[in-house]
């Protein structure tokens, strides 16, 4: 998967308040509020924009079946079970023990990042054989079904991560944050979302308990022009708003074409 170079949250932010003419030091509460979520929108739709090589990979992946009474596993067996929705594998035999009682253990899924999109799966390698065949496939509680592909094989799955999550909420050390929470933090000028319940954690010196929200540098200029657009817009100056709308679009086909060029350098 390509790797690109990232820029923080708080770059961004400040480079679309400038172009709205705002100073970035001494942004009042609710211009904080209005540009993350302007932010939120501009980047989630650039991201689903197209098939961006850098978070749109192609990953092989195991074909899991969902654990039975009936069936005798061997060691490292790995199997989904329905009843927590989780997967599980083990070291010893085992035969009607039902996860996740020992001797299973829990296992990582297939695909442990968030999926947004899958795009399609395949039978082999798309990268290595232009006339791979294609398989069905269904998305649910499960993850991925496939009803044609038989366990213990592999599949290729074509997919998009899910985009990065902002907020302008300001970590804060006296709130108790839940999983799931996204906050920023000016210590590190990202957003983080919360991994494990706690209070006074800070995400800079816990990653383990907080997930950063990793932007990628490719989108700024046309993330950080269509805030700007949208702030004007709400302003009610709709000409300055289209024009900074027009440039944003056209800095996300620069961007897109970039970033295919970059692809096909490093598959050469």
């Amino acid at each position: 998967m390509t790797s690109y170079p990232v820029v923080s949250y708080k770059a961004l932010r400040d480079s679309a308040a400038r172009r709205r003419g705002l100073p970035p030091s001494s942004l009042a509460e609710s211009d904080k509020a209005a540009l993350a979520d302007f932010a939120a929108s501009r980047l989630e739709d650039a991201w689903r924009w197209g098939a961006w090589p850098g978070w749109c990979p192609v990953e092989r992946i195991p074909v899991v079946a969902e654990w039975s009474a009936s069936t005798a596993y061997a060691p490292g067996a790995l199997v989904w079970n329905a009843a927590d929705n989780l997967y599980y594998t083990t070291a010893l035999p085992v035969s009607g023990t039902e996860p996740p009682a020992a001797p299973w253990v829990q296992a990582p899924a297939p695909i442990t990042r968030d999926l947004d999109t899958v795009f399609e799966v395949y039978r082999s390698d798309p990268r290595d054989n232009p006339r791979a065949l294609r398989t069905p496939w269904l998305v649910g509680a499960a993850g991925l079904t496939l009803p044609e592909v038989s366990p213990g094989g592999f599949v290729w799955v074509h997919y998009r991560l899910s985009p990065p999550k902002l907020s302008g909420s300001e970590w804060s050390s006296a709130t108790a944050y839940a999983p799931g929470d996204v906050v920023y933090d000016d210590a590190s000028g990202d957003c983080w979302v919360c991994l494990v319940a706690g209070t006074n954690l800070p995400p800079l010196t816990n990653p383990t308990l907080w997930a950063r929200q990793v932007l990628p540098k490719l989108l700024e200029d046309a993330v950080a022009l269509g805030i700007a657009s949208d702030l004007f817009g709400a302003a009610g100056q709709y000409d300055q708003a289209g024009r900074l709308d027009s440039r944003s679009k056209e800095a996300l086909v620069t961007a897109y074409d970039r970033a295919l060029g970059q692809s096909r350098s490093l598959e050469l």
